[in-house]
């Protein structure tokens, strides 16, 4: 009897572990879990289905906030009158103002180094890292380092204008100083 017993509960944890790897294959798949796969493994199957819930309801919420902050990006960026450029920390423009398009002909994808070789993208990651602070560049490029809200650097924007828009507020509060 205590055999029996024995081999009935090893069989009985053998398909709950196979239902187990099932749900987790189909989650890693999908992302999902659908309800027939969740009442299979009971409490823990709500309680996963819950979580991924809640875990997918956030994804979109910042997948909606990426894409505003995306059309945030574009809009400013068609409205500005100076050449700026968008570019990220392996120095392909990611972005850019119409100025900077008509300026130097770049276009999304394009390698900064192509655009402006006088600027450095290594020294300006360097530079943001240590100062937090935009930095000039070549003659008159300004590189201004944008940070993540957990403080990450996550991109520049690079000012080609003939005079920076950082030297024209410094001028203008010199006289305050």
């Amino acid at each position: 009897v205590e055999l029996c017993l024995l081999i009935a509960m090893f069989v009985y944890a053998k398909r709950k572990e196979n239902d187990f790897l099932m749900v987790a294959k189909a989650i890693q798949l999908n992302g999902v879990l659908s309800d027939s796969r969740a009442n299979k493994l009971g409490n823990l199957g709500v309680a996963l289905q819950e979580a991924l819930g809640g875990a997918h309801q956030i994804t979109a919420q910042k997948s909606v906030k990426i894409a505003s902050l995306n059309g945030l990006v574009d809009e400013l960026l068609l409205i500005i009158d100076r050449p700026i450029l968008v570019v990220s920390l392996t120095g392909s423009i990611l972005n850019f103002s119409a100025k900077a398009q008509e300026k130097t002909g770049c276009k999304q994808g394009d390698a900064l180094s192509d655009i402006a070789p006088g600027i450095s993208i290594k020294e300006a990651i360097q530079n943001a890292a240590h100062t937090r602070a935009a930095v000039q560049q070549d003659t008159h490029i300004v590189c201004m380092p944008v940070f993540s809200a957990t403080g990450t650097l996550s991109f520049f924007l690079i000012d080609l204008s003939d005079q920076p828009i950082v030297s024209k507020v410094m001028e203008n509060v010199k006289h305050l100083i």
